[in-house]
């Protein structure tokens, strides 16, 4: 269970980057070199070895949602030993409803 917390409005509008969640599935017994390939990934800001449908999760941070995702596709995605990637991108619209409905 990955646990949230609500952004305050301060927050959303002082937003300079965009960021995701990563978790990987590897293949067995590769987890330990996966976390060693993935150390080294732009923008990591939080790695974290789990047990139960996810091997792995990561947070990773850069300036847009284009640039996480290309970090995505062609580092992580490609690091040998992953099975499978499951993302969730964290982002905000900031349309002044959104934003109005945050106040």
């Amino acid at each position: 269970m990955v646990a949230c917390r609500n952004s305050t409005m301060a927050e959303i509008t002082e937003k300079k980057s965009e960021s995701a969640y990563v978790m990987i599935t590897c293949l067995s017994g590769s987890e330990s070199t996966v976390v060693e390939s993935l150390r080294s990934t732009e923008g990591l800001k939080r790695l974290e070895q789990t047990m139960g449908n996810y091997d792995i999760i990561l947070k990773i941070e850069a300036e847009s949602a284009v640039r996480l995702s290309e970090i995505i596709t062609e580092k992580i995605r490609k690091t040998s030993g992953i099975r499978a990637t499951t993302t969730l991108m964290c982002t905000i619209f900031a349309s002044p409803l959104i934003l109005q409905s945050l106040r």
